[in-house]
């Protein structure tokens, strides 16, 4: 095998094999939305039936607007929400805790010590030991107010915490405004570390719920303790209730808040968050569409995801291949050509002496050829969409004398949009009749029986047709 033509065969594989390759590829139609310009690659002249295509946006805030391309695409995210406060907040429990104790501790308990030692101290002796009762009654007062000092230990630190949960949810929603192009500044924290420190401070809320329930049971072990005495004095009795009241609005208020902060209601915080990162700049980029006629039409549409946003909606379509400038038609053509034939005759006159001389003369017939041709014109419309220029060749007839074959090659305009008047010119090869040599040397005698011969010749032509433009 020659080299030259293994090299040949393998540059055809190579082309044939590109132009496979090119033809799976997925043209694009990109829109620059922060330009709002389109680019309509001039490929997509080159689409034909089972091409792919998309629909690309660029540089779109995807939180704020979605896209529909021909049908509603799927919406991924939903509008943003603002943070809900409707979670109990435990900044606000000391209040709540405040508003229970209807007097402070240390006024009753000093009352009674100071009731208790006059009782039994004469004004010139020491102190008679005081008596049990009175000594189980300090006892109970300082053991509440121990507890109750342990529990409202415990508000300030299920505050902190719940200060620190409500920052973090602040902070989630900052995140999804400033992904949604709002002029913010981005928060310092990522999702992961967000849910690490909601994951730290709810184990604290319910380790401190742990220590709420074990004062309970404090609570408890006093009640039964110093069941005499509550059942006796008011002021120890009063002050029980007002410790277990903070107890139950303690416990009651942090399940709550532990009930607003379970798995599912941290998903749903999170999950929107999650969804708008890295979406405030982005590219949208539609399902492959494949090309079933000659042409397509994309219609899309750019919408707000909630009326609140107060933005604009975008609407347009897009209709491809476009009609390309060139063209390649069929169509006939009536033509005069500078082609003819040359037509001679003999005549004889006879002298006198019987001599007959022979004489060849030109019948001088027309100069100019008619004829038909089908033309093959190929061209590129003008600026003025009816106007084109084009060139044109193919078989033609001439039907003036005898019906000879022609050749007809050369330009020239057309005039109209799908019906069209062709206007060419150019050159035109026959057969025509030319005076033989033999009788343009030896003249023409008795015996002269061809006066002509066929010689292929060329010559101009002028032609008016018809040809229609899909």
């Amino acid at each position: 095998m020659k080299p030259s033509f293994l090299i040949a065969l393998l540059t055809i594989c190579f082309f044939s094999a590109k132009a496979q390759d090119n033809s799976k590829k997925i043209k694009e139609i990109k829109l620059d939305f922060a330009n709002m310009e389109l680019d309509v690659p001039g490929t997509l002249n080159g689409l034909s039936e089972g091409s792919l295509y998309r629909f690309v946006v660029e540089n779109i805030n995807l939180n704020l607007y979605e896209v529909s391309v021909n049908h509603g695409d799927t919406s991924y995210s939903k509008a943003i929400d603002p943070p809900s406060f409707n979670s109990p907040l435990l900044s606000v429990l000391p209040d709540l805790v405040e508003g229970i104790k209807k007097s402070s501790v240390e006024a009753p308990l000093a009352e009674l010590t100071k009731q208790s030692f006059l009782a039994y101290a004469p004004a010139d002796g020491p102190f008679k030991k005081m008596n049990n009762v009175d000594l189980r009654k300090i006892k109970a007062f300082e053991q509440l107010s121990n507890t109750e000092g342990k529990l409202l230990t415990l508000v300030n630190s299920i505050t902190e915490s719940e200060k620190s949960l409500n920052q973090i949810k602040t902070g989630l929603h900052l995140y999804r405004l400033y992904e949604s192009g709002i002029d913010v500044s981005k928060p310092d924290f990522t999702i992961y570390q967000a849910l690490d420190s909601m994951q730290n401070h709810i184990k604290e809320l319910s380790n401190s719920r742990v220590a709420i329930i074990n004062e309970g049971i404090e609570i408890t072990r006093i009640t039964e303790q110093y069941a005499g005495i509550i059942s006796s004095d008011e002021a120890v009795k009063s002050h029980l209730n007002e410790v277990k009241t903070i107890y139950e609005t303690i416990v009651d208020h942090i399940d709550k808040t532990l009930s607003a902060y379970d798995s599912e209601q941290i998903n749903n915080l999170l999950e929107n968050t999650v969804y708008t990162i890295g979406k405030r700049n982005s590219v949208y980029k539609s399902a492959p569409f494949q090309l079933n006629g000659e042409q397509a039409k994309l219609r899309y549409t750019i919408e707000p995801r909630d009326k609140k946003y107060n933005l604009q909606s975008y609407s347009s379509e897009i209709l491809f291949p476009g009609k390309t400038k060139t063209f390649f038609t069929v169509g006939m053509a009536f033509y005069g050509a500078t082609l003819s034939d040359e037509a001679y005759s003999i005549s004889t006159e006879t002298a006198v002496d019987g001599t007959i001389t022979y004489q060849l003369v030109n019948e001088d017939l027309s100069k100019i050829e008619m004829g038909m041709a089908a033309l093959l014109r190929g061209g590129k419309r003008l600026e003025n969409k009816n106007l084109s220029l084009q060139f044109a060749f193919g078989p033609g007839v001439s039907i003036t004398n005898k019906m000879r074959p022609r050749f007809l090659i050369g330009g020239g305009f057309s005039y109209g949009n799908k019906h069209r008047v062709a206007l060419d010119t150019g050159l035109i090869i026959g057969e025509v009749n030319r005076l033989s040599q033999q009788v343009r040397k030896g003249g023409v005698n008795e015996s002269t029986s061809q006066l002509t011969v066929s010689d292929l010749k060329a010559g101009g032509f002028l032609s008016l047709g018809y040809h229609f433009n899909l």
